[in-house]
């Protein structure tokens, strides 16, 4: 399988891309490719016959709602109560499910949250906010953004008062000074994610009887962070059909925020027809895409993608797309609590940095809700509940 990508270094906000990020905040777009004529029939008829059960029933364990935590040990006492934790995160819908999930959590533990909302393009106030919350006496900070070179003055800050840091974005394996645990990191997820796309992809290619060329849509300077995802779509859509390829397309968050990416995306398949496969990093990139594609007469394009709003999940349920793969934002801020409930407890909040994400392909067929978001694991609160008592 042949593959080709570019991105620049860069770091990803997941919130940025939830908020749409994470929150949360984020991976990898795919592009799947189509035989000649010349070659259409053996490459298809191989891939439908040879690969469509075993995708197919490797696809399985992705669309299978989690019913289970990660591997979290009980914490060793009860926390102590009247802690104060702040959200600080970028506007939009998944910010409002950590937000919301923040402020469920913290009360199990006779906790007060408080959520604030930074615009994403100003990194002092990002740190500003952050330098607040620490002098104002939170005991902890949820932050969905990965931009940490840029806080470096308010992570000095909280290291210096003993506030806990958790970051929710996927982030690398390597904290700053002043960062606590990291949640939901590139690193833990990245094969899992990448895994349940790219057997979505090959799945529905080989039941199809195409070969997938997949278009990999995300941010270029979100490429080299989620670069670990790409590859993991790649190195899977490899196992099932040695003929897929994949390629970077370039989408900006200007042009997001212009309702560009549509037009963006057009032209990019305008001038590469074999692409009949988008995947997206995020459904912040495909606002706007499929209406762009049918007025095109691309309409047999097919969309997958990662962490997707109500705006996709509807399009999705009506038809336009073929399946996206949820992060539990809400989940993502337990998880938050749980890495400051540990901290105050004696336990190991690091354990977080090496969890894989819960993850949950759905399709058309799954049947969930277009908004809210689903939220998973399955009573996930009681079974943090039941870590959070202290018999450890």
């Amino acid at each position: 399988m042949s593959s080709s990508s570019s991105g620049s270094p860069g770091s990803r906000v997941r919130n940025c891309v939830a908020a749409v990020v994470a929150a949360a905040l984020i991976a990898v777009a795919v592009a799947a490719c189509g035989g000649s004529s010349d070659d259409t029939d053996s490459t298809s008829v191989a891939a439908t016959t040879a690969d469509s059960s075993a995708a197919a029933k490797a696809l399985k364990q992705y669309t299978t709602k989690p019913t289970k935590l990660p591997d979290l040990p009980p914490l060793k006492s009860t926390p102590p109560s009247g802690k104060e934790v702040v959200l600080i995160t970028r506007a939009g819908e998944n910010s409002q499910d950590i937000c919301n999930g923040l402020q469920a959590a913290t009360k199990v533990l006779s906790w007060t949250s408080k959520c604030q909302y930074w615009d994403g393009t100003n990194p002092a106030q990002l740190n500003s906010m952050m330098l607040s919350a620490v002098n104002t006496g939170a005991a902890a900070i949820a932050l969905t953004s990965p931009q940490l070179p840029t806080i470096a003055e308010a992570l000095s800050a909280a290291k210096a008062k003993g506030t806990v840091v958790a970051v929710i974005a996927p982030v690398g394996d390597e904290m700053p000074p002043g960062v606590t645990a990291f949640i939901d990191t590139i690193p833990a997820s990245a094969e899992g994610w990448g895994a349940s796309l790219g057997t979505a992809i090959a799945a529905d290619a080989a039941e199809s009887g195409e070969t997938a060329h997949v278009g990999v849509v995300s941010d270029p300077q979100l490429s080299e962070v989620f670069q670990p995802v790409s590859d993991a779509v790649t190195a899977t859509l490899e196992k099932f059909c040695p003929d897929c390829t994949t390629e970077q397309i370039d989408v900006s968050f200007a042009d997001v925020s212009a309702n560009r990416a549509g037009e963006v995306i057009v032209s990019h398949l305008q001038a590469h027809p074999d692409i009949n496969y988008l995947y997206f990093s995020a459904g912040l990139f495909e606002v706007g895409v499929r209406p762009s594609l049918d007025g095109a007469g691309m309409g047999e394009v097919k969309i997958f993608g990662m962490i997707p709003g109500c705006a996709q999940l509807k399009e999705m349920n009506d038809g336009g797309s073929s399946g996206w793969t949820i992060v539990p934002s809400a989940f993502d801020a337990w998880s938050a609590v749980d890495v400051a409930a540990r901290q105050m407890t004696g336990g190991d909040p690091t354990i977080h940095n090496d969890l894989a994400e819960p993850l949950w392909l759905v399709t058309p067929e799954t049947g969930v809700q277009s908004c809210p978001v689903p939220q998973f694991p399955e009573n996930y609160e009681e079974q943090f509940s039941q870590l959070w008592k202290g018999n450890g």
